[in-house]
């Protein structure tokens, strides 16, 4: 597989981990150890598709 390929799957893969755990925080009434690896999940998963658009 091409490298950009990857490079989504991984993206989309880290995105909806995160919005997972944002979700799961949400029911549990403020788990801000889920909070905070969901939005970095999500940030990482933003980061991926930055770099992907660049090349």
């Amino acid at each position: 597989m091409r490298s950009k390929r990857i490079m989504s799957m991984i993206g989309i893969i880290f995105s909806t981990i995160g919005l997972i755990c944002i979700s799961v925080c949400m029911f549990q009434q403020g788990n801000k150890a889920l909070l905070a690896f969901g939005l970095m999940c999500n940030s990482i998963a933003f980061l991926l598709y930055c770099i992907n658009r660049k090349k």
